[in-house]
């Protein structure tokens, strides 16, 4: 900050003499102290003592305004200022008091200034009107006391003195901005150029980010076309007959295939998170549709291994939502074959809770408990991390990239959840998540018949596994029926005896097939030689592998039978079939339960369905000569005539020369793509008015977005390589096509 003058410089302007004398004496104390001045002091300011001054102040002189003025310009001159100035108003023949404060204004606008005079030139308001309203204006009336004089000019130093102070530091605070705006200036420049920089990274790290999206997407389609072909011709191979040696080998080869398919499924999906490109549909979906079908997907691996699988889902369970289903299954997919996979004897629950909800969204909670071995504590804190497993041998015994449970975490908390553990080691896990959706816009049909037949109804579970007995029971508790549980054949017998001397006997007994000692064919046995049976329906409850005789079930008097792991749907539509036939046989007066079919629960496997088969026009674009050999066994196994097509060109001559209802079209063909073709096919049925035909992507590309890029395209559905023959069924049966069972 720059030095402040001395502030307490005053300039006195009067042409009377006297007066200089009498404002020396008073401001300052270095003045001769004569007679005369104490003289005049008395005749002018009366009769008083000579006041004290600590501090005294420079006294300059000026007898005329115009005098004045030059001491003022001379003091800013040589930077010591006055601070204040008294002024005569009467000042002859010169400029009078309120003329010489104009000009001292305009000189140095800062001058705080004291009017002196003994008379009324001028009024106060005629005052204000030359010199306008100002703080550094006053008026002195003459004859004037030492001590109002002492305490003005102490009082205006020190305001003027604020008020340089005041000045300074605003001065110093501009400069400071100026300094500050120069910097920002500079920094403002430093950051453009920096922002240029960063706009070039981004835009080379989005090219590179593109370069490895289209990479992940060549992979993925190189890989997934072999591959197609490897689990094509295994599913083929076992559904010959083979020897016990021939189906091991392919058993293997039908294993490795899945677990190599897996792993790329995996490093896929790592890959696409890592670059953030995966995103999420948005879909309505039936939750019980996803669970059902998860377990669906991996029953035969837990059956081969011995392992029971059941979902437990409650009926009050609000399933219509809005969200992703296909990450929603991945997960449940992954957590259960992860149970599955270190499960050796037991069973593998799924259950699904609501854990809250409002008008507008739904969060829920899924758990999948095994009675594996458990995972030590210190590996549960990284087990959720890429490249981590539990155990280092796990890797050589079940295989693995360790990525899954790195890849559910991440679309757990896409789906606004969260994933976690519980568990003790040697007592099996429980893995679990949490996931929010929104309410479907649309609402599934609910289960479509009255099941009030069912209340009161006497049902035995018969079932050696605990958690399916919990589940079976807690289905038919849902429905009012009275239930009661065996988990073998000897207390279920004991059970039917109870029921028949009370007289209550079980209208239907459920029956597991695979049980220790006595399985539940025996059982069917024994029950229906005891006499006392016959009004009993039996239901028979088998995994889809080893398949089911339906001669030796017919043999053993059971009408119906139940694939696990069991639809609860399925299990109410089979109970009231069973109950509607009984009633039926009792309206015709007979107990004869050999006359009665035996046939599945729709929509379980038929046991003998010769429907007749009308054949379809289907045409298949295909340029890979494996895959084309893939294709036609597997619509020669499902009784379905096909064309091929061997290119974009071929393929747009065979619709345009034949009346094709549904095309698989590839995406990657010579000549021109399945994307270009499905394009120009779209554009002739405008152009000639004609009726859409239904195209269904078959195609190796199923990086995220891919299947948009098929619909974007024209086509209507997509189906990602390798196809599996039950994937492909589902497409058939959804656009019309008869399949035989």
């Amino acid at each position: 900050m720059n030095e402040i003058p001395n502030h307490r410089r005053v300039l006195i302007i009067d042409d009377t003499e006297s007066i200089h004398a009498d404002f020396h004496k008073i401001l300052d104390k270095q003045a001769p102290d004569t007679a005369a001045l104490d003289d005049l002091e008395s005749s002018l300011f009366g009769e008083s003592e000579p006041v004290s001054v600590d501090d005294t102040f420079t006294v300059d002189d000026a007898f005329q305004g115009q005098d004045g003025l030059e001491c003022v310009k001379r003091s800013l001159e040589e930077n010591a200022p006055y601070s204040l100035a008294f002024v005569d108003m009467r000042m002859p023949p010169g400029w009078d008091g309120v003329e010489t404060v104009e000009q001292l204004w305009r000189c140095d606008p800062h001058l705080q200034i004291v009017i002196c005079t003994a008379y009324s030139d001028y009024s106060w308001e005629e005052i204000r009107a030359r010199l306008g309203d100002s703080d550094q204006l006053l008026i002195l009336k003459k004859p004037f006391d030492t001590v109002e004089v002492l305490q003005l000019a102490n009082a205006l130093s020190e305001k003027w003195l604020l008020g340089q102070q005041a000045r300074l530091k605003m001065q110093d605070l501009e400069g400071l901005v100026s300094v500050r705006t120069q910097e920002l200036h500079q920094a403002n420049e430093k950051l453009h150029t920096a922002n240029e920089r960063m706009k070039e990274l981004a835009n080379r790290a989005m090219q590179g980010a593109e370069a490895k999206s289209a990479f992940l997407a060549s992979m993925s389609h190189e890989i997934r076309t072999p591959m197609n072909g490897i689990l094509g011709v295994v599913d083929l191979l076992s559904e010959t007959s083979l020897e016990d040696r021939q189906r091991s080998l392919v058993e293997t080869l039908q294993t490795s295939a899945d677990s190599l398919l897996t792993l790329i499924n995996d490093i896929l999906d790592f890959s696409k998170i890592e670059a953030g490109k995966l995103s999420f549909e948005e879909k309505d979906f039936d939750l019980h549709d996803v669970v059902q079908g998860s377990l669906e997907l991996l029953a035969e691996r837990a059956q081969r291994k011995g392992i029971e699988i059941a979902a437990l889902v409650p009926d009050e369970l609000r399933s219509n939502l809005r969200g992703d289903p296909h990450r929603l299954r991945q997960v449940i997919l992954n957590l259960l074959s992860n149970a599955i996979k270190f499960t050796e004897t037991g069973d593998v629950l799924l259950k699904i809770e609501e854990k809250s909800s409002d008008d507008n969204r739904v969060t829920v909670l899924c758990t999948v408990k095994d009675t594996g071995p458990g995972i030590p504590d210190a590996a549960q804190e990284s087990l959720f991390q890429p490249f981590t497993q539990a155990d280092a041998s796990v890797t050589r015994k079940h295989g693995g990239t360790g990525l899954g449970l790195a890849i559910c975490k991440s679309l757990v908390e896409m789906m606004g959840g969260q994933l976690g553990v519980n568990s003790v080691f040697g007592d099996g896990a429980t893995f679990w998540f949490t996931a929010s959706f929104d309410r479907a816009t649309q609402t599934f049909a609910g289960e479509p018949c009255d099941a009030s037949v069912l209340e009161g109804c006497r049902v035995l579970i018969v079932d050696d596994n605990e958690t399916n007995r919990l589940v079976l029971r807690e289905y038919l508790s849902s429905w009012k029926t009275r239930v009661d549980a065996a988990p073998n054949a000897s207390e279920a017998m004991n059970f039917c005896e109870r029921a028949h001397r009370e007289r209550d006997p079980y209208r239907v007994v459920l029956l597991d097939m695979v049980m220790p000692e006595v399985d539940g064919l025996e059982l069917a046995d024994s029950l229906r030689n005891a006499s006392y049976f016959d009004q009993s329906e039996l239901l028979l409850l088998t995994s889809l592998y080893p398949a089911v005789d339906p001669t030796h079930l017919k043999q053993c008097g059971i009408a119906h039978y139940l694939p696990k792991p069991i639809r609860k749907l399925e299990l109410r539509q089979c109970l009231l079939r069973a109950l509607g036939e009984q009633m039926d046989d009792e309206s015709r007066g007979s107990s004869d339960s050999s006359r009665r079919a035996v046939e599945p629960a729709s929509p379980s496997p038929s046991l003998g369905d010769s429907r007749a088969h009308v054949p379809s026009s289907i045409l298949v674009a295909e340029d890979n000569p494996v895959n084309r050999k893939v294709a036609q066994a597997f619509f020669d196994s499902l009784g379905v005539r096909i064309d091929f097509a061997h290119d974009g060109l071929e393929t747009l001559a065979a619709w345009r020369a034949g009346e094709y209802r549904l095309i698989f079209m590839d995406c990657e063909m010579p000549e021109m793509d399945g994307f270009e073709t499905t394009r120009r096919i779209r554009i002739e049925e405008k152009e000639q008015g004609l009726s859409p035909v239904t195209i269904v992507a078959m195609t190796a590309y199923a990086m995220e977005g891919d299947r948009n890029r098929c619909l974007e395209s024209g086509m209507d559905d997509y189906l990602a390589k390798p196809v599996r023959k039950r994937s492909l069924r589902e497409v058939l049966e959804r656009y019309g096509v008869e399949v035989p069972q």
